[in-house]
């Protein structure tokens, strides 16, 4: 599906949500690179999980759709822990504006919802870019792009590691290897160990 809302316009509409937030996705990249390097379908915005009460009460009115196993129902009630993704619309005849993704949390760590050995401390999580938009850690964008290793997320890694400090390579070659083992993105992203 593809997203109406960019990226600079997220700040208005969220300012007075009282929720974190952050930009996530190919846009993140985009954003903490500071330069556009492809055309992008939607907005991914990620949300911690316990803020979920607050996010439905804020966009109250607009039309929210939770997405699981390619379908789309609505959001009316608790967000149930194996949903992760919330479509998000001003009216039932709009266009989609962003996506909305559920971060788990377990004390003042955000934790991977695909392995919750992988975990970080929530002050960790995000950067602001030079613009001050909030975006989700580009190690962490790129450990959720691992999965799928789609045209575009190859191209997001290749964009992305050149200026990825050794700390975040670290950490992203860590957590991949928990995941994914064999991934054949770990012969390109390892740090040597000391």
């Amino acid at each position: 599906m593809r997203s109406l809302f960019v990226p600079d316009q997220l700040p208005e509409l969220l300012a007075p949500a009282g929720f974190r937030w952050w930009i996530a996705g190919g846009y993140a990249i985009d954003l903490w690179l500071n330069r556009s390097t492809r055309a992008h379908e939607d907005l991914d915005v990620a949300v911690l999980r316990p803020a979920a009460p607050s996010v439905r009460s804020f966009l109250k009115g607009w039309d929210l759709q939770v997405s699981h196993d390619g379908t789309l129902t609505p959001w009316d009630g608790a967000l149930a822990l194996d949903r992760h993704a919330v479509w998000c619309r001003r009216g039932s005849d709009d266009a989609w504006a962003f996506e909305l993704l559920f971060n788990d949390v377990s004390g003042s760590d955000w934790v991977f919802r695909r392995d919750a050995r992988i975990r970080r401390p929530l002050a960790s999580i995000g950067v602001d870019t030079l613009a001050g938009l909030p975006v989700l850690a580009p190690e962490i964008v790129l450990l959720f792009k691992a999965k799928q290793r789609r045209p575009r997320d190859e191209a997001d890694l290749a964009n992305t590691l050149p200026i990825l400090d050794e700390a975040r390579r670290r950490w992203l070659s860590d957590a991949i290897r928990l995941v994914h083992p064999e991934h054949t993105w770990l012969t390109v992203i390892d740090v040597p160990r000391a």
